[in-house]
């Protein structure tokens, strides 16, 4: 028994910091009561939210906009097509570049002469 409310638990907690939300994880009354399923539900949740948080902050928004499909089906036409900007600045991915632009190997070294030596052996004396 105390596994089980060791589960529930960040749920209950969960579900009294977000009012109203638990009504909507709460699985039909025709399924079964699952502890296991009811968490990891929960889990998937909180997981989507949190990355939903972390997009609209980095976009520094308050909140998701609010954009219609007619909006949205207005402002594609006027975008610029792929190839057109592609070839407005004349550039392919996999093309070579011209030698002038290679740049040379300044990572590592290169071998140009080896002078080898030999040394003094033990006196014969």
């Amino acid at each position: 028994m105390a596994p089980v409310l060791l589960w529930l638990l960040p749920l209950a907690v969960a579900a009294a910091a977000g009012g109203g939300e638990s009504l909507e994880t709460q699985p039909p009354a025709s399924e079964p009561v699952c502890p296991v399923c009811l968490w990891r539900r929960h889990s998937k949740e909180l997981r989507l939210e949190s990355i939903k948080s972390q997009i609209l902050s980095k976009l520094r928004l308050k909140e998701a906009p609010n954009i219609t499909r007619e909006v949205v089906k207005q402002l594609l036409p006027k975008a610029p097509p792929l190839q057109q900007l592609l070839d407005l600045h004349d550039f392919q991915g996999d093309s070579l570049q011209p030698d002038e632009y290679l740049e040379e190997d300044e990572y590592h070294a290169t071998t140009e002469t080896v002078i080898s030596m030999q040394g003094l052996g033990p006196s014969t004396g």
